[in-house]
């Protein structure tokens, strides 16, 4: 994770800006919260507000079952093969970002397909998980660097990835956050609710 951030921190200096919004919703949200702690460390910061959306955290403890699975051979196993190979089982899984699976478009489908079908993505996903726990403690450890950036977190209800509940612990790191929380949504509230998502996210920018 560390190196996603900075590979995002270099991008955010290649653009020329002196002033950046960062949006990040899930894992990458995550990359973000640490992006900013290591642009916070320069001389001249760019991050000036924070979108998190349903992000990664170290308060997140309904993901500690799945990333134990996946850490051992079995699940590593199970991944590369069983759910790389199941066209059911990636439709399945993509149902389970949504609060109402019928809310999902074909367009949607065939785009999470590109990548889903791509067995370098269950490999990314591996590594990920690989070096969780370590991840989540330089982020917590991280998180006071940045609690004075103006923050938005974002949440479906019924995010089954993230829970929204991880959302208050993490609103209260930070000195200036707003929590706001989608009802009958889920992991996705920017494709399951995109004006709803879009009226909260832009309202927040122009405050």
């Amino acid at each position: 994770m560390g190196a996603a951030a900075s590979r995002l921190t270099d991008f955010l200096r290649s653009l020329g800006q002196s002033h950046i919004d960062l949006v990040g919703t899930s894992h990458g949200g995550a990359v973000a919260m640490l992006a900013a702690s290591q642009d916070r460390a320069s001389s001249t910061p760019l991050i000036r507000s924070l979108v998190l959306v349903a992000p990664a955290n170290p308060f997140m403890t309904n993901a500690r079952l799945r990333i134990a699975l996946f850490r051992t051979s079995f699940g590593r196993m199970l991944l590369r093969n069983l759910a790389a190979r199941s066209r059911l089982l990636r439709r399945k899984s993509v149902g389970r970002m949504y609060a109402h699976a019928a809310r999902i478009t074909e367009e949607t489908r065939s785009g999470y397909d590109v990548n889903l079908a791509d067995r370098r993505s269950y490999e990314y996903a591996l590594e990920v998980v690989r070096t969780w726990r370590e991840d989540m403690q330089k982020l917590q450890a991280a998180l006071a660097s940045i609690a004075d950036i103006p923050t938005l977190l974002l949440w479906g209800e019924r995010d089954q990835a993230v829970s929204c509940k991880s959302g208050l612990l993490l609103q209260k790191v930070f000195s200036n956050a707003q929590y706001v929380v989608l009802p009958d949504v889920g992991h996705l509230p920017y494709e399951e609710a995109p004006e709803e998502f879009n009226r909260i996210v832009l309202r927040f920018l122009e405050s």
